[in-house]
């Protein structure tokens, strides 16, 4: 074994466990961030109109967070070297560095957590308020408890899905302008075509987020929220040119324009949690699409954070990517034309030369010890998380945070890339992903995929052994089962729904 730390071992391991102050004061112990997933494992029965279960959080979704916190493995403000550049400097160096790094993770991000019981991104998602007579608060104390006592900062994502709204909703998809999804996925019809909303619709859409964050936070005890501007949601169609086509105070020619909806939930929500609590935003494709490969959009974007900062006071931006239409969280790592590394730094590297100063958590394309130092080097402060937390739920976190034995930093380097890498299990899924002449296939494979990650998420790291496909038609049947037509019955739905879908692809 060597007792001689690489280089790059030593880096990536000194950033990750540096401690961050965010604006609000609250202290991340390291800088790896769990990124919020669709966990889909509530306590309800689906969503939708009449839904009457809680919605609440269910006693395996606290399990599967112990397993990615790891009960009582705070280990207190960890020390190490210094960041990317950028950041936040001044409050960063005000954290007493300590003796030995920490080995909890910095940040928890929730799954999304709906703002509205009868908008659910999918069946069986958590939502911050129902229709139930019992609220169940001792399930989303265990949450938050869960989190806090692993020395992690808890903060809940809260979302309304908009257009991505599922048929099994029984309510039609809001959206800005009434644009539907482009390509299949604007034909399936499991995704009912949106309607535009009116302006007291998006008027009363601050109160909704804001209501949504002071029950979580001052009535539930977590220590801030995240408010979901990606992945195609509706705070993302609203900052999106082609979702976002209104001609009153919610649209416009400019990222700044359209970003008014999004200004105004994070100030509300902001004063309904007060000063102290964690405020942060993840933004995609929406905001950032053009950012990369184009200074002008990219001071288009810093003069919206600089807003949110002014409004908000945002604690910390999450960029991630992907939707419905442009799959990009669910591409294929050293896919053709994909080069390696994170997603989006070059996106973060614009952002940082056109002036943003805030927190920056990159997420998504972070396969390797190599890529936590690309995005460390592109500016982030921190790196986000997702799938591997899902194939392997107790193993990233002290993969990535816990020193090696006896200064064996080869060993450090091999059980990172090893947390870190696409799941062998699904290699079969991606591998078909990579095939020129299946393209028009790629979301179909892609949600063959995902279902795999969420089977995976649900079982512990552990799922079923059967062929992914048939998870897939099993999530679809089950979708399909909860579908509003009471009118038709379930299986004349079925058919009614398949036809519509065939008459779909073919006019794709």
């Amino acid at each position: 074994m060597s007792s001689h730390a690489p280089p790059s071992s030593m880096a990536a391991f000194d950033f990750l466990t540096t401690p961050y102050q965010l604006p609000c004061g609250s202290v991340l112990s390291s800088r790896l961030v769990k990124s919020a997933l669709s966990e889909q494992l509530s306590t309800g029965e689906g969503g939708g109109v009449g839904t009457t279960g809680s919605l609440a959080p269910t006693q395996q979704l606290i399990q599967t967070y112990s397993l990615w916190c790891g009960a009582g493995a705070g280990g207190g403000a960890g020390g190490g070297g210094g960041g990317g550049r950028g950041g936040l400097p001044s409050t960063e160096s005000s954290v007493p560095p300590s003796s030995s790094p920490s080995s909890s993770l910095g940040m928890c991000i929730t799954g999304n957590v709906m703002v509205d019981a009868n908008y659910l991104e999918s069946p069986k998602c958590v939502a911050a308020k129902s229709n139930a007579k019992s609220i169940q608060n001792h399930l989303w104390r265990a949450w938050r408890d869960t989190i806090v006592h692993s020395n992690a900062v808890a903060v809940v994502q809260i979302s309304h899905p908009g257009r991505q709204t599922t048929i099994s909703n029984g309510i039609t998809p809001l959206s800005p302008s009434g644009v539907p999804l482009r390509g299949i996925a604007g034909h399936t019809p499991l995704i009912p075509k949106p309607r535009a909303m009116t302006q007291t619709e998006v008027d009363a859409l601050p109160e909704a987020f804001a209501e949504a964050a002071h029950i979580m936070c001052n009535d539930h005890g977590f220590d801030g929220v995240q408010l979901h501007a990606a992945h195609g949601y509706l705070l993302d169609t609203f900052l999106s040119a082609r979702s976002n086509t209104r001609s009153d105070k919610y649209g416009g020619n400019t990222l700044r324009e359209r970003g008014e909806v999004l200004r105004r939930c994070a100030a509300a929500v902001r004063r309904a949690v007060g000063p102290k609590r964690v405020v942060g935003v993840k933004m995609g494709r929406g905001a950032f699409g053009q950012v990369a490969d184009d200074p002008s959009a990219a001071a288009d974007a810093v003069a919206l954070l600089s807003d949110l900062w002014d409004v908000a006071r945002i604690d910390f931006i999450e960029i991630s990517g992907g939707d419905y239409e442009n799959i990009d969280f669910m591409r294929a790592p050293s896919a053709a034309g994909v080069s390696d590394g994170p997603y989006y730094a070059r996106t973060v590297c614009a952002l940082r030369d056109a002036g943003c100063k805030q927190m920056i958590v990159l997420t998504g394309g972070v396969h390797s010890l190599d890529d936590v130092l690309k995005a460390r080097d592109a500016g982030a402060d921190a790196v986000g998380i997702g799938r591997a937390f899902c194939a392997r739920p107790a193993v990233v976190r002290p993969a990535l945070l816990e020193p090696p034995a006896s200064n064996d930093w080869e060993a450090y380097r091999r059980h990172v890339d090893a947390a870190l890498a696409p799941d062998d299990r699904i290699a079969h899924v991606v591998a078909l992903k990579r095939v020129q002449w299946l393209k028009p296939l790629d979301l179909f494979l892609s949600g063959i995929e995902v279902t795999w990650y969420t089977s995976a998420l649900q079982h512990g790291g552990a799922p079923p052994t059967f062929h992914p496909i048939f998870q897939t038609i099993h999530l679809l049947l089950l979708t399909a089962a909860r579908a509003a037509w009471p009118r038709r019955g379930v299986w004349k739905g079925w058919l009614h729904m398949v036809a519509r879908w065939a008459r779909g692809v073919v006019n794709v």
